[in-house]
């Protein structure tokens, strides 16, 4: 699922690539009768939510309930061949606790939003109540 950038000889996970990644780790969190968030930073906000780019070098996020989904992410990462620290949660040292997220879309277990001020998209993966 890695991919080439056009016009560079770095690659990195496109729009679908990510998209399939999430639904694994949704899937998965459904089977463990869990659920969870990610609020996305950065490039892959810029893939997903702008398309202004074909892809990024990862997904960088805050996300709860942090050890099942780093575990999950993990294991999704691998089946599908990305780098270690595909998704990553670098960016919590620069968020405040206190983040407003706004929603664009629920469909399944993935309800997705942002704030256009942060560059930021927000997640919800697992089941739906």
């Amino acid at each position: 699922m890695l991919e080439e950038r056009e016009g560079s000889d770095q690659s990195g996970l496109s729009r679908t690539a990510i998209l399939k990644a999430f639904q694994e780790i949704s899937d998965e969190l459904g089977r463990r009768d869990a659920s969870g968030e990610l609020c996305l930073f950065g490039g892959s906000v810029m893939v997903l939510a702008f398309s202004a780019r074909p892809s990024t070098k990862d997904v960088d996020a805050i996300f709860q309930p942090a050890q099942i989904i780093r575990d999950v992410a993990r294991r999704v990462g691998e089946a599908n061949g990305f780098a270690e620290g595909w998704l990553n949660d670098a960016a919590k040292a620069f968020v405040s606790e206190r983040h407003e997220v706004i929603e664009l879309l629920a469909t399944g277990g993935l309800r997705r939003g942002h704030r256009r001020s942060h560059r930021r998209l927000c997640l919800r993966l697992g089941p739906m109540m």
